[in-house]
C-alpha cells in the first residue's frame, strides 16, 4: 500500500511539473503588443531622437506642483505633489509615436489630505514639444503635464 502512494505522488509531481512548464512557457510567449512597442532596437535612431524630445521637466498646472523629470539614463524623478517618485522608463520604438512606458513607481508614502495623487498611476505617457499626455495602466487619460 505504501509503495503506490510513493508511486501516487511522483504522478502527481509531474503532472504539476508539466503544468507548471506549460504555464511558463504560455506566459513567455503571450507579450502582449503594448510590450512589444516599448524598449525595441528597430529604429535606435529614431528612438534616440524620441528619447533626447522626453527628457527635462514635465509639470501639472493644477494645484499641488506634481511633476516628472526624465534624465538620459532611463530614470524619472518626480512628485505627486505630496510624496516622491522615482521609476525608470523605456521609449516607445515606433519613431512615428512619442510616448514611453513607465516602470512601477518607488515612492514615499506620506499622508497628504486634499492632494490628488493621480500622477501616481501614470503607467504611460504620450508627448509633443510642449505637453505630455499621462495614462494609466489600461491606456485611459489621467492627466497633463507641461514642459517648464
Amino acid at each position: 500500500m505504501l509503495g503506490s502512494t510513493d508511486a501516487l505522488g511522483a504522478k502527481m509531481r509531474g503532472v504539476w511539473a508539466v503544468l507548471i512548464a506549460g504555464i511558463l512557457l504560455l506566459a513567455g510567449c503571450s507579450q502582449s503588443s503594448s510590450d512589444n512597442q516599448f524598449g525595441g532596437t528597430e529604429d535606435a535612431e529614431s528612438s534616440d531622437t524620441n528619447q533626447s524630445r522626453i527628457l527635462g521637466r514635465w509639470e501639472a498646472r493644477e494645484k499641488g506642483d506634481a511633476f516628472l523629470e526624465f534624465h538620459e539614463d532611463g530614470t524619472v524623478e518626480g512628485s505627486t505633489g505630496c510624496n516622491g517618485i522615482l521609476t525608470r522608463y523605456s521609449m516607445n520604438s515606433d519613431p512615428e509615436r512619442n510616448a514611453a512606458r513607465l516602470e512601477d513607481y518607488a515612492t514615499t508614502l506620506r499622508g497628504c489630505p486634499g492632494v490628488d495623487e493621480w500622477l501616481a498611476e501614470g503607467r504611460e505617457v504620450e508627448f509633443d514639444d510642449t505637453q505630455m499626455t499621462v495614462k494609466d495602466h489600461s491606456g485611459k487619460e489621467i492627466g497633463k503635464l507641461f514642459r517648464s
